[in-house]
């Protein structure tokens, strides 16, 4: 009988370390900045849009994607984007703003958003996210340098059991330096 316990157990931890159920929800958002251009792209059978944001100075910026729970179970979104514990880098994004439920609108018919907080997304549930962007550069980032965010971190329990894992959205966001770095 032992063993089989064992076993049982081996392979339920197994199964919750590698235990991934995201996949990108059906929602495209729009930009929420002016100076973002949007491309949607199609390459070898993956469709997603590319936000180009051309910077020089320290700015913050606002962007959204959804989220599928595609598993078996219920798990409970814990943090997304940059850890918190980290010091601050050039480039950090943090969540600001949820819709737990896309699939439930509110009264007039429009998504409900909530401040950010933990929230347990259940088999088959759509969440929005709206993410804070912010760009921090610390030394010259040349005229036509980029930098990339994609793919998201998303932090996340499972039975109670902490999990991390990179979430492919099908949003990616270039950071494309406009100015030149002036000679040393």
């Amino acid at each position: 009988m032992i063993p089989i316990i064992v076993a049982v157990l081996l392979f339920a931890s197994a199964w919750i370390s590698n235990y991934d159920p995201f996949i990108s929800g059906s929602r495209g958002y729009a930009p929420q900045d002016p100076r973002i251009r949007t491309s949607d792209v199609s390459v070898f059978g993956v469709d997603g849009r590319v936000f180009t944001i051309p910077m020089s100075d320290p700015t913050r910026f606002r962007y959204t994607f959804s989220v599928v729970n595609d598993g078996p179970i219920a798990v409970t979104i814990t943090g997304v984007g940059s850890p918190v514990d980290e010091p601050p880098a050039a480039l950090t994004t943090q969540p600001v703003r949820i819709v737990p439920d896309e699939r439930t609108p509110g009264p007039n018919g429009a998504l409900v958003y909530e401040p950010w907080h933990p929230f347990v997304l259940n088999p088959g549930q759509e969440a929005g996210i709206e993410m804070l962007l912010a760009y921090r550069p610390s030394s010259c980032f040349g005229r036509g340098a980029t930098m990339s965010v994609w793919p998201e971190t998303i932090r996340f329990t499972v039975l109670g059991i902490p999990r991390e894992t990179t979430f492919e959205s099908d949003l990616e966001l270039r950071i494309v330096a406009t100015e030149d770095c002036p000679d040393s």
